[in-house]
């Protein structure tokens, strides 16, 4: 339920949100020994096992959220099949800004972690009211293009 862009991606690394293998789909939780290692993965947070020091990537002022004008949208991920009954369900694919995508995507990271439906859900609608967030759907090449073509032309004029 990430972006796939870089900041994105690095943030939610960052914030031991498992992807590639140790995710939802390829977790047997029947297996303790597997249980027991993603529990332990996602219980621990780089660098201070907090999510507050921004300093250990960052120069102190330059993790401000970033300016929705100046980046174009990305798509987050829906969420993937458990082999477990997760809390997150089917949560769908967005087209979201920078701000949700590079901010969000560490404090995302904890409550996806956390299998914090309720939380996820009130975070979304946070980074909705303060930014922009769509739901793709099924087609998520013409959402793309309405969205960035309406975003591309407030600078037109």
């Amino acid at each position: 339920m990430q972006s796939r862009s870089i900041d994105s991606y690095i943030h939610a690394i960052h914030s031991m949100q498992p992807i590639n293998g140790l995710g939802p789909r390829g977790l047997d939780y029947s297996d303790p020994v597997q249980a027991l290692e993603y529990n332990d993965y996602i219980g621990f947070v780089y660098p201070t096992f907090t999510t507050t020091d921004c300093e250990s990537c960052h120069n102190p002022g330059t993790y401000n959220v970033p300016s929705q004008a100046k980046s174009l949208p990305g798509i987050l991920s829906a969420s993937d099949v458990a082999s477990k009954d997760r809390e997150i369900g089917n949560v769908p694919s967005y087209l979201t800004g920078p701000a949700s995508r590079a901010c969000g995507s560490c404090h995302r990271a904890v409550l996806i972690n956390a299998d914090d439906a309720g939380g996820l859900a009130s975070f979304n609608q946070h980074t909705k009211a303060n930014g922009y967030m769509v739901e793709v759907g099924d087609d998520s090449n013409v959402i793309f293009e309405n969205v960035t073509n309406t975003i591309m032309s407030m600078f037109n004029n």
